[in-house]
């Protein structure tokens, strides 16, 4: 009995054996999940987020179709908002799914553990090995209902520090986990005061001071929740916000040269 218990004891301290996620396991998504992740830029200043919701969602036979409403946003010395929907199609739902894998002389090593949201992690990393010439570090996971392949990757011999995470989920399966990256917080730390408009409050027109004529100006109304209400270009230095609800707004002006972000009420 005290082997036995011994066994169990070892075993628990151990952790258990390699599971590899499957296709089916990893992007088990359902309609309003909501993911937010967050990579850099690929060497310019800055990070790029993406915040995706399951909006559909259709299973057919060994194939999986899930429509999502991505929002990105780079914050970074010229930042930028885009919405778009996408098209994400799993199929070979047995199959283990893919990792990121970096080429490089170092071996891999395959790992699974649950975190502290409770999500089951296949992870694959570089093993250490000191006959590399600066090796390079490296990274994935695949998280269970959460996608993926996420990684980091460091190599000082190509220059490369790549990252791209999962920050925060709130799913039906596992709840909300991580920490959500507020756009209108990143847009608060880009307002400039180069521009101004008046009135500020308005309730029917803004009037846009500042705005010269030698460049041709696209402006883009974003409310306090990050959505992008309106875009077109600029008429007149002036926009017409009669129609919008009464609250607080974002204004993101555009030429070929800058980008600027101007905060207003509409009452």
């Amino acid at each position: 009995m005290k082997k036995l218990l011994l066994t169990i004891i070892l075993f628990w301290i151990t952790g258990y054996s390699y599971s590899q996620l499957t296709n089916a396991e990893v992007y088990s998504f359902e309609i309003g999940d909501v993911l937010q992740t967050k990579r850099t830029s690929g060497g310019t200043p800055g990070y790029l987020y993406e915040l995706d919701t399951i909006v559909n969602k259709v299973v057919g036979s060994g194939i999986v179709t899930y429509t999502i409403q991505r929002h990105t946003v780079f914050i970074g010395p010229v930042s930028s908002e885009t919405p778009s929907v996408e098209t994400l199609v799993v199929n070979n739902l047995s199959s283990a799914a893919n990792h990121y894998l970096y080429v490089s002389c170092l071996p891999p090593i395959d790992s699974s553990y649950t975190d502290l949201c409770g999500q089951g992690i296949d992870q694959r990393k570089s093993d250490w090995d000191t006959s590399c010439f600066e090796p390079p570090m490296w990274i994935s996971t695949l998280h269970e209902g959460l996608g993926g392949p996420y990684y980091s990757i460091v190599d000082y011999s190509n220059l490369l520090d790549l990252n791209y995470e999962l920050i925060y989920s709130n799913t039906v399966q596992w709840g909300p986990c991580g920490s959500y990256f507020d756009v209108v917080v990143g847009m608060e730390e880009e307002i400039t005061e180069e521009f101004t408009v008046s009135p500020n409050p308005a309730s029917k027109e803004l009037l846009i001071n500042g705005i010269g004529d030698e460049f041709e100006t696209r402006f883009s109304i974003i409310n306090s929740h990050g959505k992008l209400i309106r875009t077109a270009y600029l008429i007149n230095s002036s926009i017409d916000i009669s129609e919008l609800e009464m609250g607080i707004y974002y204004l993101k002006l555009e030429t070929d040269t800058s980008i600027e972000i101007l905060k207003f009420i509409k009452v």
